[in-house]
């Protein structure tokens, strides 16, 4: 067997071994999250995620692996985990009437598939909406009075600031 091929089935393994990790992590948390339902606490946690960027940045240093790395895979199991629970928490409530009939024009952030579109959609039912490509085009639209409603990130899970300050409301 060649060094290139022995590399590979070893890398085989421990994707193997990722994926079943995770798969406990996604468990663990699904249970956390029925225990907040239990206590009626909120999903999000800054101060525990804080903790746990602070520990997997600190181990990620001490085994040589950059934060450039490890950041962006830990956004997406954090980010994961926190919409998991949402969707846990959701089941037992019952779904909030859209202040307007379905149909009502919503302008939202971003393409298809942004969490602001799959907000709207939640919480108005089956609106039209209207794609915008800045938060402060979807003000604009807003004040411009077509569409009446707007939905808009105030924070993501990037951990990237949102740098420009909105005025607009």
């Amino acid at each position: 067997m060649d060094e290139i091929k022995k590399f590979r089935t070893e890398i085989d393994k421990i994707d193997k071994e990722l994926v079943l990790l995770l798969s406990e992590r996604v468990k663990l948390s699904e249970k956390i999250g029925a225990e907040k339902k239990k206590k009626s606490l909120p999903v999000d946690d800054p101060s525990r995620q804080a903790e746990v960027f602070e520990q997997v940045l600190s181990e990620a240093k001490k085994s040589g692996i950059s934060d450039e790395l490890v950041r962006p895979v830990f956004n997406l199991i954090v980010s994961h985990s926190k919409a998991r629970q949402n969707e846990l928490m959701q089941k037992a409530v019952p779904a909030r009437k859209a202040p307007e009939p379905s149909g009502a024009k919503v302008a939202v952030l971003g393409p298809q598939g942004t969490f602001s579109e799959e907000a709207a959609l939640k919480y108005f039912g089956k609106p039209s909406l209207v794609y915008s490509q800045s938060i402060q085009d979807v003000f604009r639209s807003l004040d411009s009075g077509d569409p009446g409603f707007a939905v808009v990130p105030v924070e993501n899970s990037l951990r990237v600031l949102l740098q420009r300050p909105l005025t607009a409301c």
